[in-house]
């Protein structure tokens, strides 16, 4: 039980650094978002002045560079998602491992308490049997002692 509620403490921790790790991935694509938005607004502006070309280049380098790095964040952060949800799956197999053989185990152990209960009643019927017995062999000894007193 307690290795079970052990691994219930890990799979819990494990599912909230996945959700965890969700958000933050939420959270770069919306910056992925923002920084198209940026770039969309410099190729406007590259098609309606030809003086502010180089700056609008310069922007959409920048935000380009931004975008990769955030790119790569999210794939990293993606990579570590799917490894994550890859241990997550194992350690649920496992739960589910030990929770068939936690079920074996009560299956055994009602089968031998059921074993416990037959030979229970058996006990009792044999007790029953002597203490007949043993009433029986009172009842004659005092009608022997009845005899003895009388002769």
């Amino acid at each position: 039980m307690a290795a079970v509620a052990t691994m219930q403490q890990q799979l819990k921790q494990l599912v909230r650094q996945i959700i965890d790790d969700a958000n933050k991935l939420s959270e770069m694509s919306g910056q992925i978002t923002q920084r198209s938005a940026l770039v969309e607004d410099g190729s406007q502006q590259q098609s309606t002045a030809a003086t502010a070309m180089a700056a609008s280049v310069e922007q959409l380098t920048v935000s380009i560079n931004q975008i990769a790095d955030h790119a790569h964040d999210a794939h990293q952060l993606s990579k570590q998602s799917g490894e994550l949800s890859h241990e997550g799956g194992e350690v649920i197999s496992q739960a589910v491992t030990e929770m068939r053989r936690i079920n074996e185990s009560v299956d055994q152990a009602a089968v031998t308490i059921a074993e416990l209960a037959t030979k229970t009643q058996t006990i009792s019927s044999i007790m029953q049997v002597i203490k007949d017995i043993a009433d029986q062999t009172n009842l004659l000894a005092l009608n022997a002692a009845i005899e003895a007193a009388r002769a």
